[in-house]
């Protein structure tokens, strides 16, 4: 008969050869959808992902690559060999409609609009641009391999944990922005293979990568007490951006045709996200404020830290420039950069959070950020002002300014550093800074007094206010000298604790 340590052993082995069918699944789905692209003709154009170009109307594109005649960039194509697409993804199943040959050299009739014309065009069709493509989206896909590698080692490492189980899903999960990275063209209106695909990663991986975000937090640092009592919320969690989506569908509406279902549905997708988002933040600054130890809190301050880093980089540089000038201030290939620390923040704080210190980097990071911003704004106004001096004494511009500047900030390098570390710990280091304050109070007052009583009640006072131990004992060594100073300081102090008791 098999021991119960054995059955578990399988029972673990067993789960763990779960987790990574599921790896390989999603890497299938991916693979599958690149062979179907590269062995399928493209006419040069793709709904630009993140872009909502689907519409009741048809397919809004972006060209991949330059097209001297035809197709132009926010063409709205709604007909392809005079069959609408709505017609074509309402029959894409249907095994007995006679389809469009995809091949390289040929051509397509397209009905597009353009500049609300609605015009007829042949579209020459071409080999899949897969460089052009890989080169818009190349930081994006080192972002996914990044996370699924770093990921995969820290499953590897702890593969029992729940919260790693979780955060192996989620990493495996975003192969659906492999998928995604192609963007959706017109032939997958077409061919149900390649849309079917498109829609699996897009779709189903997507959901359950809010979902496995959603589970993580439930189970980090340690399960949730709402988990305990309710094991079943971890299946809800993989749920709730389904029924999000199913919800956010029935709202308005019956849809006019299957685009404006699709269109909804491509909605819906990122409703779920920023409804799981908004909950993955409750719920873990919930159990920052309430639940979490000292140690645990260390560790979800590497989230926090760098979902605020990466989410405020990715909003100062891209989202907010190009939402009020049109135009970001990188460019949209190299987004993905700025997302690669979170994954490996997240890695950390999971399993070797001890290694590093938190609270020091996100010091020298507020640190070393405001005395750059400080010292360069002096800098430029330095050189400013003095060049503009000189011009109206001289007459003429002076290098003698940017020397000048130089020195000039070299020697307030130092002594800036310092009052901005001071006024760091200051305002959001309250605790260390006070017991910095404490300390050297202590060290001062420490040289004039001889009483021990007194020395021993302040050190226990700063010890309480810095550390907020359980208790505190202080153990003074006896001298083997006899009758001096410190035995009669010694035996008094023993007095006073038979006296009170202590």
């Amino acid at each position: 008969m098999k021991t119960n340590s054995s059955i578990q052993a399988n029972r673990k082995f067993t789960a763990t050869i779960f987790f990574w069918l599921y790896a390989a699944g999603t890497l299938a789905i991916s693979l599958s959808f690149l062979a179907l692209r590269l062995t399928t003709a493209s006419d040069g154009a793709r709904q630009e992902p993140g872009e909502q170009g689907i519409s009741p109307a048809g397919l809004k594109i972006r060209l991949i690559t330059a097209q001297p005649v035809g197709l132009h960039d926010g063409d709205i194509v709604i007909a392809v060999e005079d069959m609408s697409l709505d017609d074509w993804l309402t029959n894409l199943f249907n095994p007995n409609l006679t389809r469009p040959v995809w091949h390289a050299g040929g051509t397509l009739s397209y009905t597009i609009l353009r500049n609300e014309q609605e015009m007829v065009l042949p579209a020459r069709l071409i080999d899949y641009p897969l460089r052009e493509v890989i080169f818009r989206n190349w930081s994006t896909l080192l972002f996914v391999i990044i996370s699924q590698l770093v990921i995969s080692i820290v499953f590897i490492l702890n593969p029992r944990e729940t919260s790693t189980r979780a955060l192996f899903i989620w990493a495996w999960s975003l192969s659906h922005t492999y998928v995604w990275s192609f963007g959706l063209q017109v032939s997958d209106f077409t061919n149900g293979l390649s849309f079917g695909l498109y829609q699996a990663a897009t779709g189903i991986l997507w959901f359950i990568y809010w979902g496995a975000f959603l589970h993580f937090v439930l189970a980090f640092p340690h399960k949730h007490e709402l988990v305990k009592r309710f094991p079943s919320l971890m299946i809800w969690a993989y749920i709730l951006p389904f029924m999000i989506s199913a919800v956010y569908l029935l709202i308005p509406g019956w849809p006019i045709n299957s685009l404006d279902l699709l269109s909804r549905f491509v909605v819906s997708e990122w409703v779920a996200g920023a409804v799981v988002t908004l909950l993955w933040l409750v719920i873990l600054l919930e159990g920052y404020r309430n639940r979490f130890t000292f140690s645990e809190k260390k560790k979800a301050r590497w989230i926090i830290y760098s979902g605020l880093i990466c989410g405020g980089l990715g909003f100062v540089f891209f989202l907010l420039p190009a939402s009020i000038f049109s135009q970001s201030i990188i460019p949209g290939h190299m987004l993905g950069l700025l997302l690669i620390p979170f994954p490996v923040s997240l890695a950390i704080s999971v399993y070797r959070h001890q290694l590093f210190d938190i609270d020091i980097i996100i010091r020298k990071t507020l640190l070393y950020t405001s005395l750059t911003i400080v010292l360069g704004m002096a800098y430029f106004g330095g050189i400013v002002l003095l060049q503009s001096l000189f011009q109206r004494i001289t007459g003429e511009s002076n290098q003698l300014a940017i020397v000048i500047s130089t020195v000039g900030i070299a020697s307030l390098a130092n002594p800036l550093r310092k009052w901005i570390q001071k006024e760091i710990d200051r305002r959001f280091f309250r605790t260390r800074y006070n017991s910095e304050q404490a300390i050297a109070a202590f060290v001062s007052s420490a040289r004039n007094e001889v009483d021990l009583s007194q020395l021993s009640s302040r050190l226990s006072a700063i010890v309480f206010d810095s550390l907020k131990p359980m208790y505190l004992s202080i153990w003074l060594k006896k001298s083997s000298r006899k009758n001096t100073g410190l035995d009669k300081a010694w035996n008094m102090l023993v007095d006073q604790d038979n006296e009170t008791g202590g």
